[in-house]
C-alpha cells in the first residue's frame, strides 16, 4: 500500500494568498496569535525552513550578526527551549529580504524594551510550547474564507518547511547544505561528522530568489 501524501509545499498562488492577506495588508493580529509574531513567524518559516516551535521559542540572544556573513539565527535548546533532534541545533543565515522587510529593526526595538523573547506576546500552552496556541490560530486563519481560504488538509504551517526545501532544490543548493539549513539528518555516516560552516550557508541562502 502506497502511503498517502501527508504534507505539500505551498504553490506560488497559495503563498501570494498568505502574504497578501489581512495579516500584511491590514495588520490583522488575532487573539492568541502573539501580536506581531503572527506576521513574522510565517515570513521566517518561508525563508529559513525552520519548524514552528524553533521560531516561536527564539530569544533575542539567538539573533546574531557575523562580521563577515551577516545576520543569522541560532537554533538550539536551552532554558525553556527544546529541539526535535541533535541535528536541529544549527545556525541559519537570514535572507536579505527579511532584513529589508525590517526584522532587525523589530528585534532592535525589543532589545531597547529589554525583552527576552523575539515574540514576547506568545504564551506557552499546557505542554510549555510557545508555538502551540499560535499553530491553532494560524491553522484557522489559513482555512478561513476571511483569511487565506486554503482548505487542502495537506497544506499546513509545516508546508513552509516543505516549500523551503523545494526552493533549495530549485536553486541548485546541494543537499548537504540545505539539510544543514533545515536541521535534517544526512543519509551517509560521514554527514554525521563536523558541521557545515556559515561561510557555506550564507552564500547558499543568497541563492534563493
Amino acid at each position: 500500500k502506497v502511503e498517502a501524501v501527508k504534507r505539500l509545499p505551498f504553490s506560488t498562488k497559495e503563498l501570494q494568498r498568505i502574504f497578501s492577506s489581512a495579516i500584511y495588508t491590514k495588520r490583522f493580529r488575532p487573539k492568541g496569535g502573539g501580536d506581531d509574531a503572527f506576521a513574522w513567524v510565517p515570513v521566517l518559516a518561508y525563508v529559513t525552513g525552520a519548524r514552528l516551535e524553533e521560531l516561536c521559542q527564539l530569544r533575542l540572544t539567538d539573533v546574531l550578526r557575523d562580521g563577515k556573513h551577516g545576520w543569522y539565527l541560532n537554533i538550539g535548546d536551552g532554558d525553556s527551549q527544546r529541539v526535535k533532534t541533535e541535528s536541529s541545533r544549527r545556525t541559519v543565515p537570514l535572507h536579505p529580504a527579511v532584513i529589508e522587510a525590517g526584522f532587525i529593526r523589530y528585534v532592535d526595538a525589543l532589545r531597547v524594551q529589554k525583552c527576552d523573547w523575539v515574540f514576547p506576546a506568545l504564551r506557552p500552552d499546557n505542554d510549555g510550547r510557545r508555538g502551540g496556541n499560535f499553530g491553532k490560530v494560524f491553522a484557522r486563519f489559513l482555512r478561513s474564507d476571511n483569511g487565506c481560504g486554503i482548505t487542502d488538509p495537506r497544506l499546513v504551517f509545516h508546508s513552509f518547511r516543505h516549500t523551503f526545501k523545494t526552493m533549495c532544490r530549485d536553486s541548485s543548493i546541494v543537499e548537504e547544505v540545505h539539510d544543514a539549513l533545515t536541521g535534517h539528518v544526512g543519509t551517509s555516516v560521514g554527514r554525521d561528522y563536523g558541521t557545515v560552516p556559515l561561510s557555506r550557508l550564507a552564500p547558499a541562502m543568497g541563492q534563493l530568489a
